[in-house]
């Protein structure tokens, strides 16, 4: 069970239209190049308007959450 202050140190990236063929090792190996992933959550829906694959990176830092996201976007 995590206690506060661990999920306070959680920070989450949203990735949006993953290819059919990356599962979470393959977001592991991209996404870790920015830093030590805590989890990779792929949920078992769609996004409802273009049905497109979505999950989310979650990191212990937010600084190198930033830099996630600057750096993996258009990815």
């Amino acid at each position: 069970m995590l206690n506060k202050r661990e999920v306070a140190d959680i920070h989450s990236v949203f990735v949006d239209n993953i290819p059919e063929v990356i599962g979470a090792k393959g977001l592991y190996s991209i996404f870790g190049n920015y830093g030590v992933i805590r989890d990779v959550f792929i949920p078992n829906k769609r996004r409802k308007l273009t049905r497109s694959r979505f999950d989310f990176v979650r990191y212990n830092c937010s600084v190198v959450t930033v830099v996630a996201i600057h750096k993996a976007n258009g990815l």
